[in-house]
């Protein structure tokens, strides 16, 4: 099975994390943001990894980025910042290919 639509997603998601994460350094947030950024990069990366090497967890990993993405989508969202309304947008793109994959992956 090829991955590599759900992989590309991920590591856009985790770059724009990143860059969000910086972006916000010394400013005040309301919410989780950015502390969600550097969950969500972190799982960005290992479920890109699981996926490349085809581990038999790749579903669970899908999975809980999935769910970690939305997180983060949410809380980004919910500031007028370009860099926090961009990540968000990659946020919602990475978690709609990993709940994809994942369902893949179990049926």
């Amino acid at each position: 099975m090829n991955y590599q639509e759900c992989i590309d997603a991920c590591l856009k998601c985790m770059t724009d994390c990143e860059y969000c994460l910086e972006k916000m350094i010394g400013k005040n947030s309301h919410n989780d943001c950015p502390h969600c950024c550097r969950e969500c990069l972190d799982i960005c990366d290992l479920c890109a990894k699981a996926l490349a090497r085809g581990s038999k967890y790749s579903a669970q990993y899908c999975e809980l980025c999935a769910e970690i993405c939305e997180w983060c989508a949410e809380q980004c969202a919910a500031h007028d910042h370009e860099h926090c309304q961009k990540c968000a947008e990659s946020c919602r793109k990475c978690a709609e290919e990993c709940r994809e994959v994942a369902m893949k992956i179990a049926a």
